[in-house]
Order: C-alpha cells, then sequence, then structure tokens
C-alpha cells in the first residue's frame, strides 16, 4: 500500500510512507522528495524542488511504478519514478501560467491542484486545473492535454462538459465500475472549492452535473 502526503504551502514536500509485510511484520518507511526548497529543479529525489505540491498518484508508466505529482505553484505535472528515484517533467511549462491544449510539454496549466485515475495501470490521468476552472486530462500514450470540461469561466453552471462552469476545482475522485459492466469508467466526482459543490462528470456522456452542496441539502 502506498500513502502520499503532500505537504504543501511551506515546506515543498511529498512524502511518501511504503508499507511493506503483514501483521507484526510490517515495515514502516518514508520517503522524501524534495528539498524543501521552494523552487523548480529537476533531478534525484533529494535533489528536486517544487512549489506548494498539491496532489499526487501512483501509476504503472512503461512498467514502472511512479509518482504522478502536481506541482501546483509552478503550473506543471511532475512524475517521479519509485524505481530510478528521479523526477522530471511530464505536462506544462514551469513556472507559466496559462491554458493550452497540445502537447503534454507544450500545454499550460493554472494552479493544477488534484490527480485521478481509473486504475493503476490507466494511461489517462485527469487533472483538477484549478484557477482555469477546468478539468483536463493528460494521456500518457500519445503525450498530449486536453479539456473534457470546463468553459474556463468561473461559476456553478451545469450542463454539456464544454459549457459547464467550475470554481476552482480542487480534488477528483473516479467511480469504480460496477461489476459486469461495460465501459462504466466514465464517472468522475469534482470537489469545486468556492461553488461548494461536489459536481458528477460523465466522461461518457461529456455531461456535468450538480450533486450535493458540500455544507448539506442537494441542489
Amino acid at each position: 500500500s502506498n500513502f502520499i502526503i503532500s505537504e504543501m504551502w511551506m515546506k515543498h514536500l511529498i512524502f511518501t510512507l511504503f508499507v511493506l509485510g503483514i501483521s507484526a511484520q510490517e515495515i514502516l518507511k518514508t520517503r522524501i522528495i524534495g528539498t524543501g526548497q521552494e523552487g523548480y529543479h529537476d533531478g534525484s529525489r533529494k535533489n528536486a524542488t517544487f512549489s506548494r505540491p498539491m496532489g499526487a498518484v501512483v501509476l504503472n508508466v512503461n512498467r514502472t511504478e511512479c509518482l504522478v505529482i502536481c506541482d501546483a505553484g509552478n503550473h506543471a505535472i511532475r512524475l517521479y519514478s519509485i524505481e530510478g528515484a528521479t523526477v522530471v517533467l511530464i505536462a506544462g511549462v514551469p513556472e507559466h501560467a496559462g491554458w493550452l491544449d497540445a502537447a503534454a510539454l507544450d500545454s499550460m496549466f493554472n494552479h493544477p491542484s488534484a490527480l485521478a485515475v481509473f486504475n493503476i495501470n490507466s494511461s489517462t490521468v485527469l487533472i483538477a486545473d484549478g484557477y482555469n476552472h477546468r478539468i483536463r486530462r493528460l494521456d500518457l500514450s500519445t503525450m498530449t492535454v486536453d479539456t473534457v470540461a470546463g468553459s474556463g469561466s468561473p461559476g456553478a453552471l451545469d450542463g454539456p462538459a464544454a459549457q459547464a462552469q467550475f470554481y476552482y476545482p480542487s480534488a477528483l475522485a473516479t467511480q469504480p465500475a460496477p461489476a459486469g459492466s461495460v465501459g462504466g469508467e466514465n464517472m468522475v466526482y469534482v470537489s469545486d472549492f468556492y461553488s461548494g459543490n461536489v459536481r458528477l462528470l460523465n466522461l461518457a456522456t461529456a455531461q456535468e452535473t450538480r450533486r450535493r452542496r458540500a455544507c448539506g441539502g442537494t441542489t
């Protein structure tokens, strides 16, 4: 099991806790990624720097277990190879905020805040692009980024994904496909921070609907 803790505002670190073994023989190791100094630098886990990392997911990339990391303050998506203990850029233009769907290293983000995948072997990473008020998709098989939902205008408008409005999406969760279903890996829950809603995005139908107010009561 992997437990990932992103220490964002002051220390600019990723803490990865690896739990090995079972029962009384469990061994707990803590692996720290980053120097703790704010900045942008790829390299070994001890020398890499981040700026307000906000989210990470475990993913198998080319048969190697990795962490994909939202480096929010650098407006970038980074990849940490657990085997190689190195950090590299995989999407975004570091230290430059913007919005651009393009080849991964040409694409632009504005404070990406959260990631989600449907399974550890997925080639698709969903990204909550906070201040762009959009949900983006990084395709690791083609190394391209596109937008799957959000017009870019802040708000709480439901409807077709391209016209829907978010207001700083800050967390994502995917809904597992029901047993025996076909094409069930399409549902994504979005925590929409400033609108105070949890939203539901159906990737199959390209529809978004508001589900529940964070303070209680459905809408």
